[in-house]
């Protein structure tokens, strides 16, 4: 693949056994896993998203999907993985609701490892109040709703897997609804059998919302790289005009400039 094609990192983080490497293998390849097998550490698979497709604005884009494991025993060493996300895909079993509740602490271990991230697609802030290692007995207080601009925003994606299971065992309504968790970040969601290409195939709700997501990384992917150019393109023009006007030669008043450039 083009190594110039713009890039994203989205980490696909979850309870081990949920079915994240199915999962990425059904959505990078849209083909079933015959024999998947346990992650360790993190495996990463790719894919190439046709970004605001059909439109002026449309560029051919390389997402990188990073396969956390889910798997306790090995959860500390794998978070080195978790910097550096530009969105986070969250894998949950619908069998198992303790899987769906465990993703806060999940969010909280990306916090933990990015010095400052928005979480969601609303204009509100998650920070994580816990030091590293510890676990909350609430279930909400893992993170603590402050407002804040969203230039830091950093998508969320919620995936529920195994609806195939879920049907025999729950009520078809419930899983129709939106998820407590999925509300609470106020992001997307969507529940799905990996072991059956039609629930992402084209045109299908679920691909169009996914596709939606990789385009809402990719777009803050692009401004927030536009507004660190911006940054250092003003930096560099302050930084000209102090060396100016503090010059040994300089008969410019220095206090005017200074005031104009702060």
């Amino acid at each position: 693949m083009d190594s110039n094609f713009p890039k994203a990192k989205i980490i696909v983080v979850g309870d081990s056994g949920v079915g994240k490497t199915s999962l990425i293998h059904l959505i990078a390849h849209q083909e079933i896993l015959k024999n998947p097998s346990w992650t360790i550490g993190c495996t990463v698979d790719v894919k190439l998203h046709e970004y605001k497709d059909g439109t002026s604005h449309h560029k051919t884009c390389f997402l990188e999907f990073f396969d956390i494991g889910g798997n306790i025993g090995h959860r500390s060493s794998a978070k080195i993985f978790l910097q550096g996300a530009d969105g986070i895909i969250l894998v949950h079993d619908l069998t198992n609701r303790k899987s769906q509740e465990n993703l806060h602490q999940w969010i909280a271990d990306v916090m933990e490892q990015n010095e400052k991230i928005s979480i969601g697609i609303s204009d509100y802030q998650y920070e994580s109040k816990l030091s590293p290692g510890k676990r909350s007995s609430t279930k909400f207080s893992n993170s603590l709703i402050d407002y804040h601009d969203n230039s830091n925003l950093l998508p969320l994606f919620f995936i529920g897997t195994k609806l195939d299971q879920a049907q025999i065992v729950r009520d078809s309504s419930f899983l129709k609804s939106h998820s407590q968790i999925a509300s609470f970040y106020r992001s997307d969601e969507i529940n799905l059998d990996c072991m059956q290409i039609k629930y992402l195939a084209p045109a299908t709700s679920n691909s169009i919302k996914l596709a939606k997501f990789f385009d809402r990384v990719l777009e803050n992917k692009f401004s927030k790289s536009t507004q660190k150019s911006n940054f250092y393109s003003v930096q560099t023009e302050k930084n000209k005009v102090n060396n100016l006007i503090s010059g040994p030669n300089s008969a410019i008043d220095f206090k005017f400039f200074n005031n104009k450039i702060k």
